[in-house]
């Protein structure tokens, strides 16, 4: 009987990082990157509604056995992801002719909910202000939504209006 000592090494089985999406754009509900658990690793991600940079961490569930695929030796990895802002969009504005009466009520709508302003010219590409006019003519509108950290502000396309004259 011949008896030989043999010496081998028992490496730590690579576990291949989670694919995911790292870019998202803010819709108002809860993101995250969507990763799910496994046995081989937890993962910590809460859900984020602003705009922003985030990171979910994963974490090896056993690391005396088993470390990442891609050569990192740590214990937990952060996987980056971003919320980006999303752009308002304005439809539908409307301002119907109207005998001068001291109110123009021009309407529009938008894909998320935010304030609407409406900006005046009397040119289709002049100056636009927040005057609303008052004398009988022929006027622009403009819906203007302003921006915030969630949100890309917008200006609708002009739409033309007339003031007519009030009978006497």
């Amino acid at each position: 009987t011949i008896s030989e000592d043999i010496s081998f090494t028992i490496t730590k089985r690579g576990v291949d990082v989670p694919t995911y999406t790292d870019t998202y754009t803010y819709t108002g509900n809860g993101i995250n990157a969507g990763i799910a658990a496994s046995d081989l690793y937890s993962v910590n991600d809460p859900k984020h509604t602003d705009a922003g940079s985030y990171s979910a961490s994963i974490t090896l569930a056993d690391t005396k056995n088993y470390t990442w695929a891609d050569g990192d030796t740590s214990a937990t990895k952060q996987l980056p992801y971003t919320i980006n802002k999303a752009q308002i969009v304005i439809s539908g504005l409307t301002l119907a002719d109207f005998v001068y009466s001291g109110t123009a009520a021009p309407t529009a709508s938008t894909n998320f909910v935010c304030t609407l302003s409406y900006v005046y010219s009397i040119t289709e590409s002049g100056e636009f202000t927040s005057t609303v006019p008052t004398n009988a003519g022929t006027y622009y509108v403009k819906a203007v939504a302003a921006g915030n950290e969630n949100l890309i502000g917008a200006e609708s396309a002009a739409v033309k209006f007339v003031i007519e004259k009030a009978n006497a």
